[in-house]
């Protein structure tokens, strides 16, 4: 069974159902743990010997290069929770191996978990081409107003010279130069559990993800071309690290030299393309759904926590009298953060495909299978990733 439980830790009575709790959990895992209630959690969950692990899925204990995007990297009280939280963990889950390799510089253990996405969720929508407009889309947060100098000058002149062929889409982080151009459109906000079905609808036909090579951007994972790639849209993103190894000539674009011209060179190639455009995002339809899906990856996660719950488990089933017949290795109870990477989106979908592969694998019995998911977080909204 998955039972969802949004949890708010700073009420008391919560926390102190929470600490109760521990000893029935195999595994506590906690995303970006700012608030400060986790510590003396994760140092319990520690002393009764629960394993805890803690995900970071953005370098958060640095403030992105240039813009102080306070609201996502928080203040410096939370930064050194985060990195408390991690040394005191039993192990970090890292979405890239930038992160990873940075945990382990800091004394902690570190394994990489690369992100995913939910094809039954982003889905590729039939595009109409019979008005003969092309849909351009940049989605992120305000995190990346900093990038957006890349890809202003191309969007303006593009909407200039083509107007009424040319669609341009923004989504979280707007682009002034385009405020008032005609076949411009801006989304402030788009609720996380409502982005997957949003994208969809947007049927874009090419889908931007420009980063500068900073600290901070090298640390990034390669979701947005995930995101673009599972509803059916070719990808144009800066050839830096989170996208080199993800974003390959067959299927997408990348711009060398990161600058405002190469990049409006790049647009205007794939835009004058169609042919092109739609291979590159046919090729990496097919391969995010047969390599980057939730499908296809969640045995790493259940990897990962039996990994950790196995010991554990063993010496319980040996004490506890009448919980003999769980098989060794099986899942108990997740502790997990609502905001699962992608959002509640990937966090919802994920245990039960977690459950249906322990299941295959002969792990649990069917007939008292059990993974819980109780969601702790300290927003009450679900957000984008950065």
């Amino acid at each position: 069974m998955y039972d969802l439980q949004p949890i708010w830790p700073w009420k008391i009575a919560t926390f102190r159902r929470l600490m109760r709790n521990l000893p029935s959990w195999d595994v506590v895992w906690i995303a970006r743990p700012r608030h400060y209630l986790m510590l003396p959690l994760i140092a319990e969950a520690r002393r009764i010997g629960t394993p805890v692990l803690v995900d970071m899925d953005d370098w958060l204990l640095e403030r992105p290069d240039s813009f102080d995007a306070l609201q996502w990297v928080g203040t410096r009280a939370s930064r050194e929770t985060m990195r408390a939280a991690m040394l005191g963990a039993t192990a970090v889950t890292a979405s890239t191996a930038t992160i990873a390799e940075r945990s382990t510089a800091l004394g902690a253990r570190a394994i990489v978990v690369a992100n995913a996405v939910d094809c039954r969720q982003f889905v590729r929508r039939p595009r109409g081409d019979d008005d003969g407009t092309l849909t351009i889309a940049f989605c992120g947060t305000i995190a990346h107003r900093d990038d957006v100098p890349l890809i202003a000058p191309a969007l303006a002149r593009l909407l200039r010279e083509r107007e009424g062929r040319i669609h341009v889409v923004t989504v979280a982080c707007p682009i002034p130069e385009l405020q008032g151009l005609p076949g411009y459109t801006h989304h402030d906000f788009v609720p996380a559990t409502d982005y997957p079905r949003f994208l969809s609808d947007l049927r874009i036909d090419i889908g931007l993800a420009p980063l500068y090579d900073t600290s901070f951007n090298r640390a990034r994972s390669d979701i947005k071309y995930l995101e673009y790639a599972a509803t059916g849209a070719a990808t144009i993103a800066s050839a830096i690290l989170p996208y080199q190894d993800s974003v390959r000539p067959d299927r997408g674009m990348l711009v060398a030299d990161n600058t405002p011209e190469t990049w409006e060179c790049a647009i205007r190639a794939l835009v004058d393309d169609p042919a092109s455009r739609r291979q590159l995002a046919d090729s990496a339809y097919s391969w995010v759904r047969r390599e980057r899906s939730i499908e296809a990856t969640a045995h790493t996660w259940l990897d990962i926590f039996d990994q950790f719950a196995v010991p554990r488990t063993n010496a319980r089933t040996m004490k506890t009298a009448g919980r003999s017949q769980r098989a060794a290795g099986g899942i108990g109870h997740i502790l997990e953060h609502a905001i699962l990477r992608q959002g509640a989106y990937y966090g919802l979908s994920l245990p039960p495909l977690m459950l249906k592969k322990a299941l295959s694998r002969g792990q649990t019995h069917a007939g008292s299978a059990r993974i819980d998911k109780q969601a702790l977080t300290s927003n009450a909204q679900p957000s984008l990733d950065m």
